[in-house]
């Protein structure tokens, strides 16, 4: 992140999981990001899967609210995002 390693990931995750480098302040406004990958060559027979970087993800991190109602208002958690 701008110029500065901010993380690393090692290994291979399954389709859909995640890996997190890092969890870093940054200020509002522009900032540079990039992704490099380093280990074993790109190889003829190797699995192309073995060779990509998938996703990557930058988010905003809040505080975690713990929400708590009462037993008969179950409902009003449905359809919320929750995890």
């Amino acid at each position: 992140m701008d110029g500065r390693t901010i993380g690393t990931v090692d290994g291979m995750d399954s389709i859909g999981q995640w890996a997190q480098a890092a969890t870093i302040d940054m200020t509002a406004g522009r900032h540079e990001f990039a992704i490099s990958r380093g280990g074993a060559p790109r190889l003829p027979g190797r699995r192309l899967d073995e060779q990509l970087i998938g996703y990557a993800t930058l988010r905003e991190v809040g505080p975690e609210v713990l929400r708590t109602v009462p037993l008969a208002q179950w409902r009003s958690l449905c359809g919320q995002a929750a995890d």
